[in-house]
């Protein structure tokens, strides 16, 4: 049937309440984009603003060498800021890290290094973490013709070369287990070449003892979730002859930079995940330019901690939880039968280094680049906390510290600002070994109980 054409037009129902209601979601929506906006342009220019603290650059490093040994380390690659909240998940800032890494100085005269990253950057493009109970995160199983992570007993571990002496056929090992983060892992080094791989090569070519190093080092780790670690191979029975803590940048960071002091790396997206089941709006929160500049300007307002100062109360609490740590591996250590040893590690931001143009850039990057913590506000807080552990350290011989392990070193010894190449683990491995080795050669003086036999059912 027609409509006739003079009739009135039938009425749409809620007509004008749709109509304020669209208005409504426009100018909402305009709203925001324009905050969006506006936000991220104030950020660009706040980014380009100098810290507070921003005089302490480079006086406190030696001087750079002049010379670059080859190719690598003459153009060098620039990381965008935000690569540290980006390592978990990958990213272009990630992915220009691992550039800069394996353009490194560290490498120069190694000729397995370009194919060495030719497949590191495979691996590091499939990375991924699985959930550990308690310690949140652990590593995943790896096989290639460099880096490989091994089902073991103990779990999934690097892979350690034990170079051991032809006296030991027959004899039981003298167990060695060094925890740590990915410094200790050994990213940027095949397995021969880790610090714990080195640990295992220069104890057994010096001494009698059969020493058997394991590597649980894992990305990112602090000590309290190394801690975990250790219990839970006590707990089902295995027993070590030594362990060996190796850490600092990790707690650093956490504590002085993220200033959550006795909490562990990836904190916060971890507990907006859990808490709001990566809703979208916890996605809005995590990625606004607009929380961003809050957050940033939040931080800029508060009490700069400043090296002339005395400590902050969240370094404070970072070398507070760290004593605490060493304080209950040692207490584990009487009641299971190990000795326990604990190192600071160097970071190329503290000490005195002699740079090479590579490590200098490295340096000056870390140092002037912005983003939600500035690097620069990065750098005062890791040296806050640093400077802390060292006092620490002097004040009551509880760890070694060896934050200016490499300044009287002159070769390239970093790839990043606080990862090491293979001349660095091998001095950090001797450094380690001139503390512990007496313990290693004299197996007697410290029980090193077999490994559980487990029943074949267990897994």
């Amino acid at each position: 049937m027609n409509r006739d054409p003079d009739s009135e037009p039938a009425v749409v129902p809620f007509k004008e309440f749709f109509a304020v209601l669209g208005y409504a979601v426009f100018c909402l929506t305009f709203m925001l984009g324009a905050v969006e906006g506006g936000s991220w342009l104030v950020w660009r220019v706040y980014r380009r603003l100098p810290s507070p603290d921003q005089t302490l650059k480079v006086k406190t490093v030696g001087s750079a060498q002049a010379r670059t040994p080859d190719a690598r380390g003459k153009q060098f690659i620039r990381v965008p800021s935000d690569v540290w909240t980006e390592r978990m998940g990958g990213g272009a800032s990630y992915q220009k890290w691992i550039d800069q890494m394996s353009a490194g100085t560290a490498y120069a005269g190694m000729d397995w290094a370009d194919e060495f990253w030719t497949l590191e950057r495979q691996r590091l493009a499939r990375l991924s973490y699985p959930y550990e109970p308690f310690r949140v995160w652990g590593m995943v199983k790896w096989k290639g013709k460099f880096v490989n992570n091994d089902q073991t007993e103990l779990g999934v571990l690097r892979r350690t070369v034990n170079a051991t002496n032809s006296a030991c056929s027959g004899h039981p090992p003298f167990r060695v287990w060094v925890f740590g983060g990915s410094t200790v892992w050994g990213l940027g080094a095949p397995d021969s070449e880790t610090m714990p791989s080195q640990l295992a090569r220069q104890i057994n070519a010096a001494g009698k003892a059969c020493v058997e190093v394991t590597n649980f080092g894992v990305d990112a780790y602090v000590t309290s979730q190394e801690l975990i670690f250790l219990i839970q191979e006590l707990k089902v029975g295995y027993r070590p002859a030594i362990v060996i803590f190796c850490d600092g940048v990790n707690d650093a960071y956490v504590g002085g930079v993220v200033r959550l002091p006795g909490s562990h790396n990836y904190f916060l997206p971890i507990k907006m995940a859990f808490e709001t089941g990566g809703s979208i709006w916890s996605k809005l929160k995590e990625k606004s330019n607009f929380l961003r500049l809050v957050r940033a300007l939040r931080k800029r307002l508060e009490p700069s901690n400043s090296e002339g100062a005395g400590p902050s109360p969240q370094t404070k609490a970072t070398v507070d939880n760290y004593e605490a740590n060493i304080a209950i591996a040692r207490n584990l250590g009487e009641k299971y039968g190990f000795k326990t040893w604990f190192f600071w590690q160097p970071m190329l931001l503290y000490g005195k280094k002699p740079l090479d143009p590579f490590e200098q850039a490295l340096f000056e990057e870390s140092v002037s680049q912005d983003r939600d913590n500035s690097e620069s506000e990065m750098y005062v807080a890791l040296r806050a906390v640093y400077q802390e552990a060292e006092n620490r350290s002097k004040a009551s011989g509880n760890f070694v510290f060896l934050g200016h392990l490499f300044d009287d070193v002159r070769e390239p010894i970093y790839i990043d600002w606080m990862h090491l190449g293979p001349r660095g683990n091998e001095i950090l491995a001797a450094a380690i070994a001139a503390q512990v080795q007496s313990a290693m050669m004299n197996p007697e003086e410290t029980s090193s109980t077999p490994p559980k036999e487990k029943d074949k059912g267990d897994h």
